[in-house]
């Protein structure tokens, strides 16, 4: 199988373009074919590959071809000439409310978008909370996308494109209209996306974005691909480029003379200059060279050169500075990570209230920074700066910018390790507090939504029993009465139970067969959210809708050790011969595969009572407690039958541990079996 996502040959979109209206109608009926228009290239000759799994940035300025190039890989637009290969289902955010109904609820914009996708209401069904949930705009889902602010639009988007499982998923600056919430949201779950293999192509102005969050780098001039390769190395080209650009419209700006600081020192300091520095520095600098660094130490307290550093130790930046031209400048320095991301770094206006070294012809000047290094372990290197600041500082001409100028190591902090780029102490506090297990709010494991209370069983089940004769209630081994059923997605307490047990065990990056036997629609929506991957089926003899019309004393649709992992809940209380259907699900099960399989118990049982032939509603409401069982169990005659097919795993209170007991109103005594197959 082709490793490529896309791949882009000789790919040309050229438009015509016409001086005067008029001109287009004399080109269209002129009969001897004259030209009134000329060639503008939006894309010229592009050749581009990308791999599975990459996550690509996409740079260069307004006009370069970014947004025309997504169009087309998307089908939005037809390139004039060359090739386009696409692998794999695209998820795009190209524009706002691209591809929504505006007469449409969000809701309906869903389906529809699901629909265009390929999925089946039974699948957008599955997605539909997690993407609401995403999105978090409110009661504004329901209403029509036309009253959505842009905001809006993007939270809908994004969320319906994230949660469709694309195989490429492709981001157009879409999130900058977005809170910054909303962007740190979206930006971790396209982390999750990249986790997953998801090909991502991301367009954006925000070079710090494309260095942290893409692996690869594409930069485009004029329709072309310029250059490609590590986001580091690409962003850093452009952003110098960026640089001398910014230096050639600010050459004419009068530059202003701000007072100069009064901090110099009176130490003899001799000064220096380094040919290696130089000859080093040379392919990393750029400016105009009226002022310029010669040389450049980086020393602990002892004066010694620091390459491998402590966790927090102090470092004395020494720079030498000639002044070629009489110029006042500002003097400072980034320490970079391993991707050029700015961490650290001071200007000397910043330090001295906005004021500047002035320089005359000839002159040195030797500026020591002292500073700590809070960092994570791991590879830095320092660039150095000499700029003049215009525009009230919003902008500058750069004298001399030396990127990579020193590189050195951190080393890990002990005895406890940090996690964050960055690490300042901080001032904490801790309080303790009893009780708080009594405290915790309910949650419902299958649809993740928080509970204020849980909804009661009917009271029709009791009913019935009294009415038919029942003179002894039954004592469930899993059942809350008080507390049975999310008033949010309608699961029951057993299928918040399963969802738990399933959620801690069951892989949820890797493919495996699923077979739900009589499913619950919450937990069926649960399964498909949680392992995307996982080939999920349906089976049940009655019910509509369902993958296989499934017998399951004889699943002669499924072959043997073709499942991986089953459901089968509150079924064997249905069929005429439970032990021959344990049979068959340990059939059809796999080697190393498991399954859920559980059943009514009756904790004041002593004996499994059943009868196959019974066919008196009101008996069986009296004896089994439901007018279509025709088996009561026990606990120890349940276990004795399946300890007679499967080795089975009981989990209980002690696996579900108290935090996930009181968030689902489970009781002490529930019990989900887990069941495997026997060697």
């Amino acid at each position: 199988m082709s490793d490529i996502a896309i791949k882009i040959e000789h790919l040309t979109k050229v438009y015509k373009i016409f001086d005067k209206p008029t001109d287009r109608v004399k080109e269209a009926l002129n009969p001897f074919g004259k030209r009134y228009s000329k060639d503008f290239y939006a894309l010229n000759d592009l050749n581009i590959e990308i791999k599975k799994g990459e996550t690509v940035g996409i740079i260069g300025k307004n006009g370069a071809g970014k947004s025309t190039l997504l169009k087309i890989i998307t089908g939005v637009l037809t390139p004039t000439s060359g090739n386009i290969q696409v692998n794999g289902r695209i998820a795009s955010l190209l524009e706002l409310g691209a591809g929504f109904n505006p007469e449409m609820t969000g809701i309906e914009n869903i389906y529809m978008n699901g629909s265009i996708m390929g999925y089946s209401k039974e699948d957008m069904d599955a997605r539909l909370q997690s993407i609401v949930d995403f999105a978090d705009i409110g009661e504004f889902i329901n209403q029509p996308v036309k009253m959505y602010s842009s905001g809006m639009f993007a939270r809908l988007a994004f969320a319906v494109n994230a949660f469709v499982e694309p195989d490429i998923l492709i981001v157009d600056e879409a999130l900058s209209v977005g809170d910054v919430s909303f962007q740190a949201k979206c930006i971790s779950k396209m982390r999750q996306l990249m986790e997953k293999g998801v090909t991502i192509l991301f367009v954006t102005h925000d070079i710090s974005s494309v260095k942290s969050f893409c692996n690869k780098c594409i930069y485009m001039r004029k329709g072309t691909l310029y250059m490609e390769g590590p986001s580091d190395e690409i962003t850093d080209v452009y952003l110098r480029e960026t640089r001398d650009e910014m230096n050639g419209y600010n050459q004419n700006v009068e530059v202003p003379v701000l007072q100069s600081f009064t901090s110099y020192s009176n130490d003899d300091v001799s000064f220096k200059r380094d040919s290696e520095f130089s000859k080093r520095s040379g392919f990393f600098r750029q400016g105009n060279n009226k002022a310029e660094f010669t040389a450049l130490d980086v020393v602990d307290d002892e004066g010694n050169n620091v390459l491998i550093a402590e966790f927090d130790q102090k470092i004395h930046i020494r720079m030498y500075i000639v002044f070629n031209e009489d110029v006042n400048v500002a003097v400072g320095y980034h320490i970079r990570d391993d991707k050029n991301q700015e961490l650290l770094g001071t200007f000397l206006p910043i330090e001295e209230n906005g004021k500047l070294i002035n320089g005359s012809k000839g002159d040195g000047v030797v500026v020591e920074f002292i500073t700590k290094l809070p960092l994570i372990e791991g590879n830095y290197n320092i660039t150095l700066v000499i700029s003049q600041p215009v525009n009230g500082g919003t902008s500058a001409v750069f004298c001399d910018l030396i990127e990579n100028a020193y590189v050195f190591n951190v080393e890990a902090r002990r005895p406890t390790k940090i996690w964050n780029k960055v690490y300042i102490p901080v001032d904490y506090k801790a309080s303790y507090v009893k009780n708080v297990i009594n405290k915790i709010q309910l949650k419902c494991s299958c649809c993740g939504n928080f509970v204020d209370e849980y909804i009661p069983i009917p009271a029709f089940y009791i009913e019935e029993q009294l009415k038919n004769g029942v003179t002894r209630i039954a004592v469930p081994e899993m059942v809350n009465g008080e507390a049975y059923s999310c008033p949010h997605c309608g699961a029951a307490d057993r299928d918040r139970a399963y969802a738990v047990w399933m959620d801690r065990c069951l892989p949820k990056d890797r493919l495996f067969k699923i077979l739900d036997i009589a499913p619950s629609v919450p937990l069926q929506r649960f399964i498909k959210r949680t392992f995307p991957k996982a080939d999920y089926k349906t089976g049940d003899l009655f019910m509509e809708g369902v993958d296989y019309k499934l017998d399951i004393m004889n699943m002669h649709q499924l072959a043997d050790n073709s499942i991986d992992f089953f459901v089968c809940s509150h079924v064997l209380e249905h069929v005429r011969d439970d032990i021959q259907a344990m049979k068959e699900l340990h059939r059809v099960l796999s080697p190393n595969g498991c399954g859920i399989l559980v059943v009514p118990i009756d904790l004041l049982q002593e004996e499994i009572d059943e009868d196959p032939d019974c066919t008196d509603i009101s008996e069986r409401w009296r004896r089994f407690g439901q007018d279509d069982h025709i088996r009561k169990y026990s606990r120890q005659g349940y276990r004795d039958r399946l300890n007679s097919v499967f080795n089975v795993e009981m989990c209980r209170k002690e696996f579900f541990g108290e935090l996930a007991m009181i968030e689902n109103a489970l009781i002490d005594e529930s019990t989900v079996y887990i069941v495997r197959k026997k060697k």
